[in-house]
C-alpha cells in the first residue's frame, strides 16, 4: 500500500496564529495532492511557545477549525499537527487528527511535557498514548516524546505502522534530532515521519531538518534548516519485507 506524506517546516511566528493559519493554508493549497494523501505539521504550529498567548491562538484556531476541516474534506487529505487546546481551564499540547473526510479522528495530549522551556507550568500532561486504528494505523507523538522509547515502543506493539512526530526541536540540539528518530525507526520497525520548525523564538533557534525514515532506520528524504515542504511516498510493503528477516514484534520480552 502506497501512502503519500508532506511535511510543511515553517517558520512559527510566536503568538500570531493569523500569520501562522493563513500559511499553512496556503502551503496546503499550492500541494500536489495524490491518493492517500498525510500532510504533517510543527508542534504548537498555530501559537509557537508564546505562554502568554495560548488562550488567544487557541480561540482563533477553534474559531477556524471548520476551515481546515473544509480543506481537508475537499482535497481529500488528512492534517495533523500539534495545538493548544484548553479544557476546563487546563490547557493541553494536543495533536489533532483530521482525516480526509474532515472528522476529527483523534487526538493525543503530550506527555512529556520540557521541564527546560517551562512547559510544565503552562500545559497539563496527557496520559494516554493515541493510536488512530485507520489504514494504515497511525501513532502520534510530540517532540520531547521522541527522548523516550516507550511511547514508541507501545504504539508499535498496539499496531502502528507510522508515528507522526510534531517538534520545535532547537538546533542546538539536531543530532539527537536525527540519532532519535532514527532509533525509534529501528527498534519498531515503523515509518517516521517528523516535522520540526525553523526560525527563532524567545532566544532560541529552531532546527529543521525534518524527514521522513525508514523501518530499517534509513533517511529517506530530509530538508535543511530553512522553510520548506518534503514530499515522499512511501510503501507499508517494506514493513512487511523487513519482518520477514527480523521481526522485533514477534520476539520481543516486554520485561
Amino acid at each position: 500500500m502506497k501512502v503519500n506524506i508532506s511535511l510543511l517546516q515553517i517558520d512559527v511566528q510566536a503568538g500570531d496564529p493569523e500569520v501562522n493559519f493563513q500559511k499553512v493554508i496556503m502551503l496546503i493549497e499550492n500541494l500536489n495532492i495524490n491518493h492517500n494523501h498525510y500532510v504533517l505539521l510543527p508542534e504548537l504550529w498555530i501559537s509557537g511557545y508564546d505562554y502568554l498567548k495560548l488562550t488567544d491562538c487557541f480561540n482563533f484556531f477553534n474559531s477556524n477549525l471548520s476551515t481546515l476541516r473544509n480543506i481537508a474534506k475537499d482535497r481529500s487529505i488528512n492534517i495533523i499537527g500539534s495545538v493548544p487546546w484548553i479544557i476546563d481551564s487546563k490547557i493541553f499540547n494536543r495533536s489533532i487528527f483530521i482525516d480526509n473526510l474532515g472528522n476529527i479522528a483523534g487526538t493525543y495530549d503530550k506527555i512529556h511535557l520540557f521541564k527546560p522551556l517551562k512547559e510544565d507550568s503552562f500545559f497539563t500532561p496527557g496520559k494516554t498514548i493515541s493510536l488512530i486504528d485507520k489504514v494504515p494505523k497511525i501513532g502520534l507523538m510530540i517532540c520531547y516524546d521522541l527522548r523516550f522509547p516507550e511511547l514508541s515502543r507501545k504504539l508499535s506493539l498496539e499496531g502502528a505502522e507510522i508515528i507522526f512526530i510534531s517538534a520545535e526541536w532547537p538546533a542546538e540540539r539536531i543530532e539527537h534530532w536525527k540519532i532519535l528518530n532514527s532509533a525509534r525507526a529501528i527498534e519498531n520497525q515503523v515509518f517516521i515521519a517528523a516535522c520540526n520548525r525553523v526560525g527563532e523564538s524567545f532566544d532560541i533557534k529552531f532546527g529543521g531538518h525534518s524527514l521522513l525514515i525508514s523501518p530499517a532506520g534509513h533517511i529517506i528524504a530530509e530538508l535543511e534548516d530553512k522553510e520548506g515542504v518534503l514530499n515522499c511516498e512511501i510503501d507499508l510493503e517494506d514493513i512487511a519485507k523487513l519482518k520477514n528477516f527480523i521481526d522485533i514484534k514477534r520476539d520481543v520480552k516486554v520485561l
